[in-house]
């Protein structure tokens, strides 16, 4: 029996609950915009909700045998999709990094966080209304948040990590290169009163 998906949309338009039958379990799913998750067995399902509007290419692998098979899912409710995403700081890594990667997940919702929380104005919803500096000084600062919370000891080393970043930023050797994403961020310095 060959390996299928079952895709159930809901109602929102931006939600879909996916099964996989026929094949080996468990199964690896892999959402086709950077997050994947794990289906332990035919009757187990999963739910992911997309930030985007858009088609995107559902895949679904077994673990067992590597018998695969895809699906392309059409998304419609979404209101215009997250402002910045993983998949774009793992590209500034060096595109060897996994988009999925909790550490570089949770990075990117750290900086978003603060960069909304900080700039409370500015409606974060519709990507088009994000000025093009923050989204740029916000892709640095996860990056170098990354690296970070990749290191063993916790704090990143002084190597390059691609695209001319130096960890060195964080810590007084580049420290141009922290000033310039404060600054992309319109991030003020504190004042004394």
């Amino acid at each position: 029996m060959a390996l299928t998906i079952d895709t159930v949309a809901d109602s929102n338009g931006q939600t879909f609950s996916f099964g996989a039958h026929g094949g080996l379990p468990p199964y690896h799913v892999d959402y086709g915009d950077g997050y994947t998750d794990q289906l332990a067995d035919d009757t187990a399902r999963v739910s992911h909700t997309y930030g985007a509007n858009g088609d995107y290419t559902v895949l679904v692998l077994s673990t067992v045998d590597s018998e695969q098979t895809t699906t392309t899912v059409t998304v419609t409710g979404a209101s215009g999709g997250p402002w910045i995403t993983p998949a774009e700081v793992a590209a500034r890594l060096d595109g060897s990094v996994d988009p999925a990667d909790e550490r570089l997940v949770g990075a990117v919702d750290a900086v978003a966080a603060l960069v909304e929380q900080r700039h409370s104005s500015i409606d974060f919803s519709d990507p088009a209304n994000v000025p093009v500096n923050f989204h740029e000084g916000a892709i640095q600062w996860s990056a170098l948040m990354y690296q970070q919370r990749n290191a063993p000891s916790g704090f990143p080393g002084f190597g390059d990590v691609g695209d001319g970043f130096s960890m060195g930023a964080v810590y007084g050797q580049d420290a141009q290169k922290w000033s310039e994403i404060m600054r992309l961020l319109a991030w003020r310095k504190p004042v004394v009163a």
